[in-house]
C-alpha cells in the first residue's frame, strides 16, 4: 500500500489507521436513541435542549442540503 504524503510528518506514536473500524457509525446510535426515546435530551447546551428525535432530523437535513 502505497503511504500517504502526510504519514512521514506524524508523531512516531500516532498510529497510521484507525483499524480496526467499528462495526456502527455515531449516526447508527442517534438513529436508535431516536427511535428508542425520541423526546430524551440529545444535547444541552446554555439552556439550548435538543432531543434524539430532533438531532436526527437535523443531522438528516443537513446531510441533504
Amino acid at each position: 500500500m502505497e503511504q500517504e504524503l502526510w504519514v512521514s510528518h506524524y508523531d512516531k506514536d500516532v498510529p497510521r489507521t484507525l483499524a480496526p473500524y467499528p462495526e456502527r457509525t455515531l449516526l447508527d446510535y442517534i438513529a436508535d436513541s431516536a427511535r428508542e426515546s425520541p423526546d430524551h435530551p440529545a444535547l444541552l447546551f446554555k439552556g439550548l435542549r435538543i432531543t434524539y428525535a430532533q438531532l436526527e432530523r437535523d443531522s438528516n437535513a443537513f446531510a441533504a442540503a
